[in-house]
């Protein structure tokens, strides 16, 4: 390993201690109380070092929401490795159901909480991963159509109900009002099935 690599890879490891101590911060003490000297002091790193990866908090926070959404994709395209378009389907719930449950805490800071953040550069960036994710959905769900999975059109509303449906049952179990991380997979696998049905989706679909 040369000088530079090193040197490369240990940016990267303080960019990411940064990120997750801000991470932690907003979700126990709130925006108001996050300032980069508390995150800094919290990654055991300067307030200069933090300012050297980030402009100020805002510019922060974004990167936040944006390494989520990164590590969100990486789960959701796992579901391309279904064999058919209604395999691929079942796979996109399923990973949405993982990524909550093996990196709660960021699924908390993006779809769980408010993030009052200014217009930058890093958040039309969010943005843009926001649409991704919500495309890659349709996608699935208009090639369920095309297979003659689905009775009645596509919409982007069909998205937005799954959407809110998935995330529903997953925030009231990470907020505690579902107990049961094994009968909550049932639950959520149940509900579900119900849900695509409801939509129009056929038997084969659901099987």
């Amino acid at each position: 390993m040369t000088n530079n690599t090193a040197h490369i890879i240990n940016q990267q490891d303080t960019k990411g201690r940064i990120i997750e101590s801000a991470r932690d911060i907003y979700l126990s003490e709130g925006l108001p109380s996050l300032s980069m000297r508390k995150v800094a002091k919290h990654a055991g790193l300067s307030t200069m070092a933090a300012y050297r990866h980030f402009d100020n908090k805002d510019d922060l926070i974004s990167h936040v929401i944006m390494e989520g959404f990164k590590i969100f994709q990486h789960y959701f395209y796992k579901a391309l490795e279904g064999n058919t378009p209604a395999e691929r389907l079942k796979l996109s719930s399923e990973s949405y159901y993982l990524f909550a449950m093996e990196n709660p805490k960021y699924y908390e800071v993006m779809f769980m909480s408010v993030a009052h953040i200014t217009d930058t550069p890093t958040n039309a960036q969010v943005q843009s991963l926001v649409q991704a994710s919500v495309q890659f959905l349709y996608d699935r769900i208009a090639e369920c159509a095309q297979a003659g999975l689905l009775d009645g059109p596509v919409s982007k509303r069909q998205v937005l109900h799954l959407w809110a449906h998935s995330h529903g049952l997953i925030s009231l179990y990470l907020s505690g009002h579902i107990d049961g991380h094994t009968s909550f997979k049932n639950l959520y696998q149940e509900s579900m099935a119900m849900m695509l049905k409801g939509m129009g989706f056929t038997h084969s679909a659901l099987t």
